[in-house]
């Protein structure tokens, strides 16, 4: 998801499909949101019912809005591991 908004033109759409895990699971993630919130503005988001034949998983579906931030002002590259100072 980070790579593909880096790729998106000025006011550039990103729907991206993932685990309904990334939006809900509490703190796990908070860092990639933080770091993808700088990229793009979430427009919407859907929670679909089963779909996918053999899988449980929840899935969502994200529509990201590229940022009007200059891309100059933008991380080059998401570092998840390292640890908040």
């Amino acid at each position: 998801m980070y790579y593909g908004l880096q790729l998106l033109k000025p006011g550039g759409l990103l729907l991206y499909l993932t685990s309904s895990n990334f939006l809900r699971n509490g703190i796990t993630y908070n860092k990639a949101k933080d770091e993808i919130g700088k990229l793009a503005e979430l427009i919407d988001a859907y929670r679909l019912p089963p779909v996918f034949r053999f899988s449980e998983v929840p899935t969502d579906i994200l529509i990201l809005k590229e940022s009007t931030m200059s891309k100059e002002d933008l991380p080059t590259s998401l570092d998840l591991k390292s640890k908040p100072n």
